[in-house]
């Protein structure tokens, strides 16, 4: 070793490497998780277990949401003024994220309905 240089380091296994740092996951790892975690929801909705949190949206939250739309107010002022009425959020005002699905929702199913008969 030469004066200056830097000392000799010992090899040093993979686990003393991440000791205490997060890593990656492999690529094969990552994707056997989602494949699993979809496998257990599928499985839970076969046995009729709901996914995902309670819905916030009745008919009344719903048609004050349009009525607020059509007087062209954003989607923020439009969360301020909705209260949730039921569930563990009861009281609590929705975020502009679910009003906005809540809206989008409505309006997808309401286009794809067929025209009534004349």
């Amino acid at each position: 070793m030469l004066p200056g240089s830097p000392p000799e380091r010992s090899p040093i296994s993979l686990d003393e490497t991440h000791r205490g740092t997060p890593h990656t996951t492999p690529q094969s790892t990552t994707t056997h998780i989602r494949d699993r975690t979809l496998e257990g929801q599928e499985f839970a909705r076969r046995r009729g277990r709901t996914i995902g949190g309670a819905g916030v949206a009745d008919d009344h939250t719903l048609s004050m949401a349009l009525h607020l739309r059509d007087r062209e107010m954003s989607l923020r002022d439009i969360a301020a003024r909705l209260v949730i009425t039921t569930g563990k959020k009861e009281g609590r005002h929705p975020s502009p994220a679910t009003v906005m699905r809540m809206l989008r929702e409505h309006d997808e199913t309401t286009t794809q309905l067929p025209d009534p008969p004349k």
